[in-house]
């Protein structure tokens, strides 16, 4: 007997949260994306001062039942004088079944906003295997030395 699977449909575009729980679920995804990159927190109610002037982009992925996964870009001026969209937080619960959507959802972004690249910077080294299946490829490489602080 073939087993029929029911597929729902995933939407990706600017953040339209349902409730305020949504909301504080995107922000949830964001700060843990935040802290896993080793590079401190997010300032939440400076990020929704950034978002309400459109400094930020959010964009969701959402099957229809629930929001899925987030993603917080902002765009980027280029030394050759264009721009490109830079993806500073990514976070969700199961982003690797979201995300060829969410890949294509940011290529969409990046084209109506003129951008000629998508750029992710901040991530964990284990997104860099993920995103190079995507036509990503590594411009640059971050590296820190933590510097004792004597009192």
């Amino acid at each position: 007997m073939a087993e029929v699977l029911e597929e729902r449909r995933i939407r990706v575009g600017m953040l339209t949260p349902r409730s305020d729980a949504e909301m504080r679920q995107a922000f949830q995804w964001l700060l843990e994306a935040a802290a896993s990159d080793g590079y401190g927190t997010l300032d939440v109610e400076g990020y929704r001062e950034r978002i309400a002037l459109g400094e930020v982009l959010l964009l969701e992925v959402d099957d229809g039942e629930a929001l899925r996964a987030v993603a917080a870009c902002e765009l980027l001026a280029r030394r050759d004088g264009g721009q490109g969209l830079l993806v500073r937080y990514l976070g969700g619960r199961g982003l690797k079944r979201w995300l060829p959507a969410l890949i294509e959802g940011l290529r969409e972004l990046a084209n109506a906003h003129g951008c000629a690249e998508v750029v992710v910077v901040g991530s964990r080294p284990g997104w860099s295997k993920v995103l190079l299946d995507f036509g990503f490829r590594t411009k640059a490489v971050s590296l820190a030395m933590p510097v004792s602080r004597e009192v």
